[in-house]
């Protein structure tokens, strides 16, 4: 199965190479789709699905997503897609960076940390 093939892979670009050898016209489409995405974005989602399937409680997965959103909003990419969509709608975003390879591991990281003082609490 094509999903079950590709979207096994380890990294983002791997998914996408792996969409594109596949030649059928559902991956093809899955490509130009993430290929319209924040490269950022696409690598932090993927992290946050696969950590979000290993972690033990519901309150573990809302902190994970709490960091993401309180960083992803400040984040030059976040505001360049609601500049190009709902500002300008010209719905031409210039990511930073504008490849999934540019984006390193390191920038990904910084969404996962814990936020100290801001770190989302349940009456803990």
């Amino acid at each position: 199965d094509v999903i079950d093939t590709c979207f096994a892979k380890d990294t983002a670009e791997e998914i996408v190479a792996a969409l594109e050898a596949n030649g059928d016209d559902w991956a093809a489409e899955q490509v130009a789709t993430l290929r319209t995405k924040s490269p950022e974005t696409v690598k932090v989602a993927l992290r946050q699905v696969r950590e979000g399937g290993k972690m033990a409680t519901f309150e573990d997965n809302m902190r994970m997503e709490y960091r993401i959103g309180w960083r992803k909003v400040q984040s030059h990419d976040f505001l360049e897609g609601v500049r190009a969509v709902i500002i300008d709608k010209d719905n031409d975003p210039k990511w930073r960076p504008s490849r999934l390879e540019d984006v390193s591991d390191e920038d990904i990281a910084k969404y996962f940390e814990p936020l100290g003082p801001d770190e989302l609490t349940f009456g803990d």
